[in-house]
């Protein structure tokens, strides 16, 4: 099983019948950090991490009324939580779900990110793509979700036609998943999230300060040019290349401008400090500091990310509400990573679920086409008058209350 998952860093056992009985349970190649034996028929969860990597996951505590266990794993990029659960299958258990929140505040509160992952066996076809219908406890482990900005990065069903193994995270598109087919009855999960540092690719750019711009300078200048005299007698794609000579020539001698080497980085806080605790950390492995360095740097990388995000939050307050620059600094400090989001499953009147996202646009192309239908045509039934009745010099006078009244009928 482990070959065919290509032998991840760490790896999770849900459902290990294990108890007591068994004192010892060895994976080759791997090293035990946590086990919790079963508390259900069924259940017993393990973690196991690959020899030489056993010292970057931390066993930091068990749930007291779950089969759960919770970890730090000291990344590079920062310390995340990351738990193994499995949940039983009982119907409207809810007590597992509900103790998430006390757990997340006691063993993440200095972690940068969370990951959770395990057997749950939750329905909620809403949320989940391949679900047996909607059940109490799926609803809320739905909202507990989104409560922490979670989302589910599992994309196809794990036992059966039904999707079972959940991997919860609010790492959002960094956490990539795969389901391996055929280990058991429940198929195996491969997570993968990198964990190296960015590399900074600077590149040289040209920007303008156009709060320092004299407009109507700049507009002089063009309504000096003669521009009939400038196109006269040449083809179109000369004109062009003119017309844009003429415009850049004025940006330049009436916009100051200045030149820049912005870093695209998807971690900005990761600094020149954060990048020497790293580089102490990965020196001290092997050695008598490993465990040291390892949690000097966690506290660093924290540390760095909390001033980064503080020094975000003062540049937000000074912005006006709703512009381009609010929004963008207001998706850094909410955690989002990716420029796109994601549109919901959808409901069709029919009862049908749109969770692809061709399925999405069809119903919603749908929707709006048969909102934009003209009501059935429907025939003004009115009196006959007699032509010859009136002449065409009579004046017939309507009087106000009178209108008034028969519109109120």
């Amino acid at each position: 099983m482990i070959e065919r998952c290509d032998h991840p860093t760490f790896v999770v056992f849900t459902e290990t019948w294990l108890d007591k009985s068994l004192e010892e349970f060895r994976l080759p190649g791997y090293v035990e950090v946590s086990r919790r034996d079963r508390g259900s028929r069924s259940g017993g969860v393990m973690v196991f991490a690959k020899v030489g990597f056993e010292h970057a996951i931390v066993h930091v505590g068990d749930s007291s009324v779950a089969e759960r266990s919770w970890h730090i794993i000291h990344s590079n990029r920062g310390p995340i939580l990351f738990g193994a659960w499995y949940r039983p299958p009982t119907h409207g258990e809810t007590v597992s779900i509900e103790s998430l929140d006390e757990e997340i505040s006691k063993f993440g509160g200095e972690t940068l990110g969370t990951i959770l992952l395990g057997d749950m066996n939750v329905h909620e076809e809403g949320w989940l793509r391949f679900s047996d219908g909607t059940s109490i406890e799926g609803r809320l482990l739905r909202d507990v979700a989104c409560s922490h900005g979670w989302e589910e990065r599992v994309r196809k069903p794990t036992r059966g036609q039904y999707l079972l193994d959940l991997v919860l995270t609010d790492l959002g598109s960094e956490v990539k998943t795969k389901v391996v087919r055929n280990i058991s009855d429940h198929e195996a999960v491969v997570g993968t999230l990198d964990f190296a540092i960015d590399e900074v690719f600077a590149t040289e750019r040209r920007v303008y300060d156009f709060q320092k711009v004299s407009w109507s300078a700049l507009t002089r200048y063009f309504c000096d040019i003669d521009w009939a005299a400038k196109f006269a007698d040449i083809n179109t794609d000369d004109a062009a290349q003119r017309l844009f000579d003429a415009i850049i020539e004025g940006i330049d001698r009436f916009i100051p401008s200045r030149t820049v080497t912005p870093a695209f980085l998807t971690h900005p806080w990761i600094n020149d400090r954060c990048r020497q605790a790293i580089d102490a950390r990965l020196d001290a492995i092997g050695t008598t500091h490993e465990t040291q360095r390892r949690d000097e740097c966690s506290r660093i990388l924290v540390q760095e990310h909390d001033t980064y995000i503080n020094k975000m939050r003062k540049k937000l307050h000074k912005l006006q509400s709703s512009t381009r620059g609010w929004w963008r600094l207001a998706n850094v400090l909410s955690g989002k990573r990716t420029k796109s989001s994601r549109v919901q499953a959808l409901k069709s009147a029919a009862g049908d679920w749109a969770r692809s996202p061709v399925d999405k646009a069809e119903l919603l192309a749908q929707t709006f086409a048969d909102k934009s239908v003209l009501p059935t045509v429907s025939a003004n039934e009115y009196s006959d008058l007699n032509s010859t009745t009136f002449g065409s010099d009579i004046f017939l006078p309507i009087r106000t209350k009178d209108v008034r009244r028969i519109l109120c009928n």
